[in-house]
């Protein structure tokens, strides 16, 4: 919908102003309007009225419109100005636009005001949107730079050469430079030396592909190796091109995806191994759990075994793979003591710790395990349950300790965090030993410091202290149990093992174990009474001693599996957002794992390609191709590199795909499949062919053009490259082997001019039209036009030069006969001008004598006009004079009948010479230019005829609006209507016309002003027409000098730029003048 455009109309005639907000309302522009006539009323309605828009006259009372546009500029530069006046010349229009006007529009062309206004506003809005664009990109480079600065990724800007010009904190920090020093350095001055040709590669394939991605060895300031991965890409730096490398280190990552194998290895080994059966039964269909508890125990005893470890099979009487499949109830009979089981285990929030069943192993043999599990729940349905199992037949009313040593176990392999899992242990040791005091400690090598992730304490809470001589320091130094009776504890005080008034001494019994994995002690477990000195015994030591091997494992396998997780994370994350395809396919090519890079190369979503074999997505002819080779590779297990194939976009295009692969083995060393990532090189392809065909173009093109085409090292090499025929056939040998063994100085007639020319080279880089006198094989001689450049390597050396020759012999001779004939051609252009140079001077005599006789011929005609005036004045006068005599003879002749008389007498006399001053005036030739009113100088002409029209009985009619300004020259503009007024009187005499009239209408068309005088005389004859503005030619014989209308239109057409016609009318003949 369109907006309500606000105008303020500056105008002091109120109707000029009605029609500027007609013609606006014609263009179909809504509008509301403010019109104001004055400086004070424009003021408060710029500030009131807020307008959109402002249209101001030019001239204004005591105001104009170039004063409101610097007011508007200091208020709001965005405010369209457009200046509508009555007449603007050109200077002032362009010195309006020049301080800022939008636009002008003149009053008698006020249809254009509408088409004006909407290109101010199309205008004002481009304005608005490019400086909205212009704080936009400020803003967008500003968020660049924070996202440069604050990367936790390194960014190094190269130039073209590999040139360090810019760096972020992150990197001077990764390889430890300070900013001043990095920016220094070339890429070479950072990479491991082993890596220089990916660096190589890098500034390459950036240029070429737009981006790049690699892992390499860094160097550190201090001689450090680290690994890093670089991504690349050309960027526009500070105008030029450059390229970005945004490094990574990735050392970390590389010792975890060792230490990831090795827990994962652990792991596999620990479920392998240990002597906890592990097992997962999965539901027919999810189990409701809103129903009675009956109808779920009766669905339960139907799942079905979907995972278990080998010690699980084996309680169970049988092999993994056969227990695999098997229902509950073949394991666990439905009794009232197992619905009971499952009854807790309901009651408990479907999971149990330490539950007991009664089930029946595959070969018959009743058994009782405790079990501990738990059920997975999604929208109120069990969909499966994980559980632990140990058989407890044998010991079924075995110790407390022994369940609570077993419950200890569970919560290793069932906490989720370690913080549960230390929270855990407490718990259940406490049931059998004193845990009031408990903590478990790891040890920071690094730091030498103990760190206490779990620490609950009557007197103290730490969660770190230095290790030094303390009772927690010396079990994890010597790695071994220490049951600290007050005794033992001053033993070691003496001993010098603790320092005395160390942390923990002051306890009155102390018991702590190390928790070791892989024979180094990471920490410790420990418990301490501050009152009871008997609290412990050996067996609590040998219920710590138990534990703490379990709780060392869980610690490390939890860290190992947070570290796993973090890293599953990141390489997921790392893995989807690549632009290449990453992908993972079995030995049979069927894909197992897709990125979503695959939608943009191949347009297929990764569902659509898990499942799908790779040979099928390539092109027909690929697998043609190509089929015999895959087979044989996927069965290798050694994986390939750099492998191009085509394969079949899904809309139908073709993409090139350059691919890389590994093999994946399983845990047995068994090839599983493979890993791989597919680069899309479609466009490079398609680039290195573009190449070709340029290459065979510029063969084609050299091989056909009539000019000797060549390449010859630089320097002292002095051999040719590549010539083509022009080249032999121009020095006149048989073939190019033959010339080709040649010197190249040898080709020229000085062979010193071959360095000569080099040097040039070498200092300019190119050479142009350089002519040298060269010679053939047959000894002759020819002058050769060469044009050159110096080919050099991106060290700056000059290795080539490439150039061609155009043999100039004969243009030369032609040059020489041309310079001849321009000698004579200047001499004789030389006497024309002198001829043309007197031909001038004779016209121009001619123009003056011309003028000269116009000027005459209307002095003359002036002269008769005056000498009529005169003589009314002159007959008064004389009867004035006469009277002195009768008033003397009559007596009356005295002073005041002399003064009053003589008053009169004066008056007569100043009026005829104000006539004379006039005459005079009229004939004064103007120097300059004058802004005049047209109405005021033809009614000045007229004064100068008009007795003599009066004495003629001739009518004048007159329509002279007031206007109608001009600048030009005033008396010449008068001297030509003189003239035609003059014409016309006579014509009117000469053809003794009744009714004479002559008529002078005065209108403004547009930008011209235009005048017709127009009499009634019956017109110009048609053998007249032809002669009438030709010089000398004349109607009336003896009376007239032929000049009057020529000049007239010299005057109008040459010194005004307007134009001087005529016509028949009706009645009689019409001149009209033009400006």
């Amino acid at each position: 919908m369109q907006s309500i455009l606000k105008v303020l109309i500056l105008e002091d005639v109120n109707a000029d102003a009605i029609l500027m907000e007609h013609e606006l309302a014609r263009a179909n522009i809504k509008f509301i309007s403010k019109i104001v006539q004055n400086k004070k009323d424009f003021l408060n309605e710029l500030n009131s009225f807020n307008p959109d828009i402002i249209l101001s006259d030019y001239r204004l009372p005591a105001f104009n419109g170039l004063e409101a546009l610097e007011i508007v500029k200091k208020v709001s530069a965005e405010i369209p100005f457009i200046i509508v006046t009555g007449t603007l010349d050109e200077v002032t229009a362009a010195n309006c636009i020049k301080k800022g006007a939008w636009d002008y529009v003149l009053k008698g062309n006020l249809i254009r005001l509408g088409s004006a206004v909407q290109e101010a506003l199309k205008l004002k809005e481009e304005i608005e949107k490019r400086k909205l664009a212009e704080q936009s990109q400020q803003e967008i480079e500003q968020q660049y730079r924070e996202i440069f600065n604050s990367s936790t990724d390194a960014f190094l800007i190269f130039d073209l050469k590999g040139n360090i010009k810019d760096a972020n904190p992150k990197a001077c920090k990764m390889y430890g430079y300070k900013y001043k020093d990095l920016i220094k350095l070339s890429g070479k001055d950072i990479i491991h030396p082993d890596y220089y040709h990916i660096f190589k590669n890098f500034k390459v394939e950036v240029r070429i592909e737009g981006e790049f991605f690699t892992e390499s060895v860094d160097i550190h300031k201090d001689g450090t190796f680290f690994d890093v991965e670089v991504k690349g890409a050309e960027i526009n730096y500070k105008g030029k091109s450059h390229l970005l490398a945004i490094v990574r280190d990735i050392s970390k990552r590389k010792q975890a995806d060792k230490m990831i194998q090795e827990s994962e290895e652990k792991l596999r080994n620990f479920i392998n191994t240990t002597t906890i059966g592990i097992w997962c039964f999965k539901p027919e269909s999810p189990i409701d759990i809103t129903q009675p508890v009956e109808k779920q125990i009766d669905e339960f005893m139907k799942s079905v075994c979907i995972e278990c470890n080998e010690t699980y099979a084996a309680m169970m009487g049988s092999t993994r793979d056969k227990i695999l499949g098997i229902k509950l109830y073949e394991v666990l009979p439905d009794n009232v003591e197992n619905r009971e089981y499952f009854r807790e285990f309901i009651k408990e929030g479907y999971k149990l710790d330490g539950g007991e069943s009664h089930e029946i192993s595959k070969t018959g043999e009743e058994k009782y395990f405790s079990n501990s599990f738990v059920a997975t729940i999604i929208d109120n349905k069990i969909t499966e349950a994980w559980g632990t199992q140990t058989d407890i037949t044998g010991r079924k009313k075995a110790e407390e300790t022994q369940k609570v040593l077993y419950n200890i176990a569970h919560a290793i392999n069932t906490t989720k965090t370690l913080d549960e899992l230390y929270q855990s242990i407490h718990i259940q040791l406490g049931k059998i030993i004193d845990t009031t005091n408990f903590y478990i400690a790891l040890y920071d090598k690094e730091n030498d410091t103990i760190l206490f992730p779990y620490h609950i304490d009557e007197i103290d809470k730490y969660t770190s202290y230095p290790a030094r001589k303390t009772l927690t320091a010396y079990v994890i130094r010597t790695g071994k149990p220490l049951l600290g009776t007050e005794e033992v504890i001053e033993q070691l005080i003496e001993a010098g093992e603790i320092g005395k008034g160390k942390k923990d001494t002051c306890t009155k019994f102390w018991v702590g174990v190390p928790l070791i994995v892989d024979n180094v002690a990471i920490g410790a477990i420990a418990v301490q009474s501050y009152n009871d000195a008997s609290i412990y015994s050996e067996k609590d030591l040998e219920i710590l001693e138990f534990v703490s091997d379990e709780i060392a494992l869980a610690i490390k396998r939890k860290q190992a599996e947070q570290a796993l997780q973090h890293e599953k994370d990141f390489y997921h994350s790392f893995v989807e957002s690549l632009s290449d395809w990453v992908w993972e396919i079995d030995i049979q090519g069927v894909h197992t794992y897709s990125n979503k890079a695959v939608k943009n190369i191949l347009g297929y979503e990764v569902d659509e390609v898990i499942g799908f074999s790779t040979k099928k997505l390539w092109t027909e002819k690929q697998q043609r191709k190509s089929d015999k080779w895959y087979r044989e590779e996927l069965t290798s297990g050694k994986g390939w590199k750099n492998f191009s194939a085509y394969f079949q976009h899904k809309d139908g295009s073709v993409r090139i795909l350059e691919s890389t692969a590994i093999p994946i083995y399983d845990t047995e060393k068994k090839l599983v499949g493979y890993r791989g990532i597919d680069h899309d090189i479609t466009s490079r392809r398609q680039a290195l062919q573009k190449i070709q065909e340029s290459e065979e173009k510029y063969r084609t093109l050299t091989e056909n053009l009539n000019v000797a085409v060549y390449r010859s090292m630089a320097y002292d090499k002095n051999k040719l490259i590549e010539i083509n025929s022009a080249f032999v056939k121009m020095f006149g040998y048989k073939n190019k082997d033959e010339i080709k063994k040649l010197k190249v100085s040898s080709l020229y007639q000085n062979p010193k001019e071959r360095k000569q020319f080099v040097r040039k080279m070498t200092k300019n880089n190119f050479v142009k039209n350089e002519e040298l006198i060269l010679k053939r094989k047959d000894g002759s001689k020819f002058i050769g036009s060469i044009s050159a450049v110096l080919g050099r390597d991106r060290q700056g050396t000059g290795l080539y030069i490439d150039g061609f020759i155009e043999d100039i012999t004969e243009r030369k001779k032609a040059e020489e006969a041309l310079q001849k004939s321009n000698k004579k051609l200047r001499k004789l252009h030389k006497e024309l001008e002198e001829k043309v140079k007197k031909a001038v001077k004779e016209l121009r005599d001619k123009d003056h004598i011309l003028i000269h006789q116009s000027r005459q011929a209307s002095m003359g005609e002036m002269i008769g006009n005056i000498a009529h005036q005169w003589r009314q004045p002159l007959s008064a006068v004389a009867a004035i004079i006469q009277n002195y005599e009768d008033a003397f003879e009559d007596e009356k002749l005295d002073m005041d009948y002399i003064e009053e008389h003589t008053d009169l007498i004066m008056d007569i006399l100043q009026q005829m010479s104000r006539t004379i001053d006039d005459f005079r005036n009229f004939f004064k030739p103007n120097k300059l230019k004058v802004d005049f009113n047209v109405k005021e100088v033809v009614l000045n002409t007229i004064k100068f005829l008009e007795n003599s029209i009066k004495f003629n009985n001739i009518k004048l009619v007159l329509n002279l609006p007031d206007n109608c300004i001009f600048t030009g020259f005033p008396n010449e503009y008068s001297q030509v209507i003189l003239v035609i007024l003059n014409n016309a009187k006579d014509v009117l005499l000469e053809r003794k016309i009744k009714e004479k009239e002559i008529k002078i209408n005065l209108e403004k068309e547009k930008n011209k002003i235009i005048l017709k005088i127009t009499d009634n005389a019956g017109g110009i004859t048609p053998e007249v027409m032809d002669k009438i503005f030709n010089p000398y030619f004349t109607t009336k014989e003896d009376k007239g000098t032929g000049v009057g209308l020529y000049m007239s239109k010299m005057i109008i057409e040459k010194n005004m730029k307007g134009k001087l016609s005529f016509g028949n009318t009706k009645k009689g003949a019409e001149f009209k003048i033009e400006i």
